[in-house]
């Protein structure tokens, strides 16, 4: 009994691997880029004690994200220069992640077909595009990792652990505290009764991380983040739900746009016709919370516009995609999902020609091959000013501002 449950689970997880694999497959020839380099550097010089007090302690770089910052030192310390494992490394992670959100759903809309397949159509959304090319982007499905985690482990009744993992989240991306709110919403819904007592472990961290967070991020992380109230809400709103329903970033062929429109409309009007079942309401209210809480907070952010932001809209949508799933019947939802992926890969394909990513990770690489070339020797200025490969500010970008260099030639103090 035991091994049978283990086995269905582990094929559960194998076949989520397999399509993400199967449609993120081309970051495995993805170059470090920009942040890559510098995170790489700070967090992984091979010390451990020194790693472990940069990971840690007051940022000094970046964001104070600890167990992002964690990340870099276990995976730059293990993998070294070898980028195509670390990508390998976030698709696990994806994939990781996709199966907490199929026990998710199995646990709320109580149907296995629905819950793979939505967990199938989590890890293969092309908004998680720059999450898997990007390796810096792991911080993303780091959170969404550690929240399913979370929430998973308050339906099963382990509040405590809920409560870590939940900390453990935020510290991986501070965007996720507002989640705190999902909790007795889920328990309304889930148990139909609300008890303030179990969430005392959840607002304690939550009161904990605030604090630490102000004190260790340094003031010039703040001042890049600009809040804007006005009508670029209206367009990040916009811009982002696109994204989160699989609208292509850079795609601009109208064909493939309307074949999603038409498969979406389709899926609708089959579920409309049908018998409503009795679970649906829960489910539709908490995936609207969940969107909500995943949407706010970067729709005040205009400047920093990407969708690789949108894992809890769409955990969301994927949640109440089971519910319509369950109703419409296997077959149906089968082939919308099947629909689905096709269309996913083929976003993926468009964006890793045109992505930002892409280009300067080519850039990057071209530079690093080019000094491993020359061999200048130790202590050589290095000024990228020839336009050969890039122009200055591009290279300057791509190369981390300059951590490319100290990361890949740690000896020769260029």
């Amino acid at each position: 009994m035991v091994r049978t449950y283990f086995t269905r689970q582990l094929l559960i997880f194998l076949l989520l691997f397999f399509v993400c694999l199967l449609v993120f497959w081309g970051s495995v020839k993805i170059f470090f880029v920009q942040d890559d380099f510098a995170l790489l550097y700070q967090f992984s010089s091979g010390n451990i004690l020194v790693d472990l007090k940069n990971s840690l302690g007051r940022a000094t770089i970046t964001h104070w994200r600890p167990m992002h910052n964690l990340y870099f030192l276990l995976s730059g310390n293990l993998f070294g220069t070898n980028f195509w494992l670390y990508h390998l490394l976030n698709i696990f992670l994806l994939t990781f992640s996709g199966y907490f959100v199929y026990k998710i759903i199995y646990n709320i809309v109580k149907n296995e077909h629905s819950a793979i397949l939505a967990s199938v159509l989590f890890v293969t959304n092309p908004s998680h595009f720059v999450s898997v090319y990007w390796i810096s982007g792991a911080s993303t499905i780091l959170e969404i990792l550690f929240l399913a985690i979370s929430f998973y482990s308050y339906l099963t009744r382990k509040t405590v652990i809920s409560a870590v993992f939940f900390l453990v989240s935020v510290l991986a991306a501070e965007v996720f505290a507002a989640a705190v709110l999902l909790f007795p919403i889920l328990d309304f819904l889930k148990f139909k009764k609300v008890n303030l007592k179990k969430y005392t472990w959840h607002f304690a961290f939550l009161l904990l991380f605030i604090p630490l967070k102000l004190f260790l991020t340094t003031n010039a992380t703040y001042g890049s983040y600009i809040i804007v109230f006005g009508k670029n809400i209206f367009t990040s709103a916009y811009y982002y739900v696109l994204r989160t329903l699989g609208f292509g970033e850079t795609n601009n062929d109208l064909t493939l746009s309307l074949f999603l429109i038409i498969l979406y409309a389709a899926l609708l009007g089959i579920y409309l016709l049908k018998k409503r079942l009795a679970q649906e309401k829960a489910v539709f209210v908490f995936s609207s919370a969940l969107f909500f809480v995943g949407l706010a907070p970067f729709l005040i952010l205009a400047n920093h516009l990407s969708p690789h932001y949108m894992v809890l809209p769409i955990f969301a949508l994927t949640l109440a995609l089971s519910a319509v799933f369950a109703k419409v019947g296997n077959k149906v939802s089968t082939i919308f999902a099947a629909f689905l992926i096709v269309f996913s890969a083929v976003i993926v394909n468009s964006q890793e020609a045109q992505s930002w990513v892409t280009k300067r990770s080519y850039i990057s690489k071209q530079y690093i091959v080019q000094l491993e070339k020359d061999a200048l020797p130790a202590g050589t200025k290095l000024i990228f000013e020839d336009n050969k490969i890039s122009n200055s500010q591009e290279a300057y970008f791509s190369l981390g501002t300059g951590k490319a260099i100290d990361f890949w030639f740690p000896n020769k103090n260029y």
